[in-house]
């Protein structure tokens, strides 16, 4: 599982875009899409996963 301060700045940037979307700094955001684009694909695995286990009752594990 990866560290929460590797998905931190993923979950930073989606709550930024769905609360304070009519107050963004375009230029801040498309300079933050790098920082996070690396943990993103994790986040996603994670969220699939969570979302998975509340489905099947299973615990989470995000690797398979």
């Amino acid at each position: 599982m990866p560290s929460p301060d590797r998905l931190a700045p993923v979950a930073g940037l989606r709550n930024v875009l769905v609360h304070r979307y009519a107050d963004l700094d375009v230029e801040l955001v498309a300079n933050a899409v790098d920082e996070v684009l690396d943990g993103f694909a994790e986040y996603v695995i994670q969220v699939a996963a969570f979302l998975r286990s509340r489905v099947t009752g299973e615990p989470t594990d995000a690797a398979g």
